[in-house]
Formats: C-alpha cells, structure tokens, sequence
C-alpha cells in the first residue's frame, strides 16, 4: 500500500450563539491584555489556557495555544450572515486526534461557555499522502483533465502559486483552481523543510514510509461556497462533512480533476486511463476510513531531549569559565521573569487533551 496517510489538515469552523456564560472580568481581562502593551498575554477559559492577542478584521478577541486559534466578539449579532465566533483548528491537532475527535473536543468545551445554536464549516482541506513520487508533467499539462481554468506551478523554495516559475531544476508541485475549490499536488517532504513540521514523519513511519521514500501530498482545500452550493452534497456541517467525505473525495479525484495517461491514438482527453500515480490516490476506499491514522503523535519535544539541550547550554557556560551556571540557573528559576515565561509556554503549548 502506498496510501501512508489520509486526513483533514485544515479545518475552520463558525459557529452562531444566543448567549455567553463567561463572567464579566474575563472580557476585562482581555480587554485589558490587548491594550496593555508588554502585559502577560496568558489567559484561562474553563479549563483551557491560551494567549490573547490583537485581532485580525473585525474582530475583537483571538486567543490561541498549540491546538486551536479562536476569534470572537463579545456582542452577540443575531444576523444569519455573522458568524459569533470562529474557529481555526491547527494541523497537528487534527493529526493527533483524527479530525472528528478533535472538533468534539473543542465543540463540547465551547458549550461550557457561550450557548450555541448553530455551526457551519468554512474551510476544509482534504488531503492524501503517498510514497509514489510526483507525477512528471509536460509544460502544457496536457496530462491534466480538469474543470478547472486555472493551472500553476510551485517553486522550491517559495509555496506561493505562480503562472510560471522555477528555482534550478526541482519541480515541487502544482496547483489547479481557486477558492472556493483549489487542488495543490506537491512534494510534502520539500515542504517541511520550509514548515519544519517534521512530526509528519512519525505518522508516516507508522503507516510504512521509509527515509528516503517519497512523500507526495494531493490536496483539496475546500470553503464554503463549494461545500454548500456546488458540492454534489450539501456538506456545510461537521456531521455532514462526516458522512460525505468519500463521495466528495470520489467526485474531487474522479470528475473536477484526473491525471493521465496521454493517447495520441484518442482525441478523447477524458477518455485517456488514469495514471497509476491518479488512480491509487483516488480510491475513496482508501480515504477517511481512519484505519490508517494512528493516535498519540509527538508533536512535542521530549522531555530526554529538553534535558539534553539544558545540559548542553550548561557545558558550554562551564566550558566558557562560567562555573556557577547550575546555581545561576537555580536562582533564576524563582524569579519572575521566569515565572511569567512558564505561563505564556503554558498557553503556547496548551492542549485538549
């Protein structure tokens, strides 16, 4: 089996509610870290720690820790078309969890404290990892048969599309559509590199990849209006992206966009045999059964890993003629300074576990 892993990476969610249950000092206290500057941005909502920040657009409050970035205003709009809150669930997260149990996760601690009333997805990006490497394609893609006017390529250093660009001789992807319906093919392994998320490896360790294998990602990312319009089913919920998910990764792979093999002999281009690389990726079988996706992911330094990077810094200070780095450190440990960097690390590596 190529298939090495199958999942949701991204993942947004709005919800509308009716009313908050939080106590007035915690939007007193927001208010007071986001217009505070150097003040300890650290926070605490039932049960969860996170770090507020300065929002983006309009709204008021974001906070955020290694799971989850959640935005919110504290008056409640009764239009249909405002979402009260907004969700953005981390890729580890959803990694580490399977999707669903990480959306319950956080939905049922969102209960504890705003009531409510409905919830639509806003992204979702569907993805397949695979040890086939990339598909080589011709410059004018004549491979491709998609209903997708819009074709780009990616370079190697940069993840942005572009109508036409290289760096040396690495092709490292391609990306087909845009919003509310993008493709991206592209090398996974040459993207870590840059995103540094190596704890993909450990999922695909488990699942059978071997350095130095490749590491092929195919990608849909998927919003809104195509998930409640143009979806062959409606799908702008959790429950509904739950049960469709095969038929629409069947219609993605099958009808909106194919890989093939070119037939000189047929003018047909739709008609042309899937490549190999196109037709193992494409088979619904294969995605979101969950049978592939393993629990427990380090995404976390150890702590056998944290004590040897202390225990280099202090050999190098003693190394340095510094001989009173361990007591240094002690005595540092009971300032506040210390104290205050312990809790934003709280917050930043705050998990719903």
């Amino acid at each position: 089996m190529t298939i090495i892993s199958t999942g949701i990476d991204t993942l947004e969610v709005g919800y509308w509610i009716n009313q908050y249950y939080l106590q007035p000092e915690v939007f007193k206290h927001l208010d007071y870290i986001i217009t505070t500057p150097d003040s300890d941005p650290t926070i605490e909502i039932k049960g969860q720690s996170f770090i507020a920040k300065k929002c983006p657009r309009h709204w008021k409050y974001t906070i955020h820790n290694d799971d989850i970035m959640l935005s919110f205003n504290p008056i409640i709009n009764t239009e249909k078309n405002f979402q009260q809150i907004h969700v953005i669930f981390r890729s580890k997260f959803l990694w580490r969890e399977q999707w669903f149990v990480a959306w319950s996760k956080v939905d049922n601690w969102l209960n504890t404290w705003a009531n409510t009333v409905e919830h639509k997805v806003s992204r979702a990006d569907l993805c397949v990892d695979t040890t086939l490497p990339l598909p080589t394609l011709s410059p004018q893609m004549k491979e491709i048969v998609t209903r997708s006017l819009i074709k780009r390529n990616y370079s190697q250093l940069s993840y942005q599309p572009f109508n036409s660009y290289s760096y040396g001789q690495d092709f490292t992807g391609f990306v087909f559509g845009k919003s509310p319906l993008m493709n991206r093919t592209y090398d996974k392994l040459k993207e870590i590199e840059i995103s540094h998320k190596e704890w993909f490896k450990s999922l695909w360790y488990e699942n059978g990849w071997n350095d130095p294998q490749p590491a092929t990602r195919v990608e849909f990312q998927l919003r809104r209006d195509f998930l409640r319009e143009t979806s062959p089913l409606r799908t702008d919920t959790i429950f509904n992206l739950a049960q469709n998910t095969p038929q629409i990764w069947h219609y993605l792979t099958e009808k909106w966009l194919t890989i093939r093999q070119p037939n000189p002999y047929n003018p047909q281009r739709s008609r042309w045999k899937l490549s190999p690389f196109w037709e193992e990726i494409s088979q619904p079988k294969e995605f979101m059964t969950n049978d592939i996706v393993q629990r427990d992911r380090q995404t976390h330094p150890t702590y056998d890993m944290l004590l040897k990077q202390a225990g280099g810094c202090l050999s190098t200070t003693k190394a340095l003629g510094y001989h009173n780095g361990l007591s240094d450190l002690t005595s540092y440990t009971a300032t506040d300074e210390y104290k205050e960097k312990v809790n934003v690390k709280t917050a930043k590596y705050g998990t719903f576990n």
